[in-house]
């Protein structure tokens, strides 16, 4: 993919899916980082 493919309007016309999944108690200890890392996406998805 080259980068005249990536973030063209018609990508932002598309629906996207969105799968949660709630962690454990020993995987929120064991992965801050991660967490920390989905968090800060959150942050850049378009409120609607």
């Amino acid at each position: 993919m080259n980068g005249s493919t990536k973030g063209q309007p018609t990508h932002l016309k598309r629906q996207a899916v969105v799968y949660l999944r709630q962690s454990d108690p020993k995987q929120v200890r064991e992965n801050r980082e991660s967490a920390i890392n989905q968090r800060a996406l959150t942050e850049r998805l378009p409120v609607r």
